[in-house]
């Protein structure tokens, strides 16, 4: 089945761009909003979720674009086979309410689309509570 393009824009709470691009950019910034855990060794993303001493789901993913202060793009290891699904983090400055915008593009199966918003919506819940962006 082919996935499906899901794409959510979401205004950030900061006007420092470099501030931003660390928690999107980063094995750390995304440690803190993202997943329980994020390595990146040389472009091979290594995400963990789960609490120490529970079940833990792993999953890899390989870096195919960082472009600094604007976009983050990666592809999960079970879509290597499809080059059209990627997960992409982009920051945009909206020069009307000169705020910057937190731009997420993920490819999901048609069944997934409403969980999967809810889990990226979740995760934008935590950048906030967690970082204040």
């Amino acid at each position: 089945m082919e996935k499906k393009k899901l794409t959510i824009e979401y205004e950030l709470h900061s006007r420092s761009k470099s501030i931003i691009w660390q928690l999107i950019s980063t094995g750390e910034g995304l440690s803190r909003w993202m997943a329980d855990d994020v390595k990146d060794n040389n472009g091979t993303l290594t995400v963990t979720w789960g609490s120490p001493m529970g079940e833990k789901e792993v999953r890899y993913a390989h870096v195919l674009e960082r472009e600094k202060n604007r976009v983050f793009r990666f592809r999960w290891s079970e879509d290597d086979d499809n080059e059209d699904c990627y997960v992409e983090l982009r920051v945009e400055h909206d020069a009307l309410t000169d705020t910057y915008l937190l731009v997420v593009t993920d490819f999901v199966e048609p069944d997934d689309v409403d969980s999967m918003t809810h889990i990226w919506n979740h995760d934008r819940e935590k950048l906030l509570r967690r970082t204040g962006v």
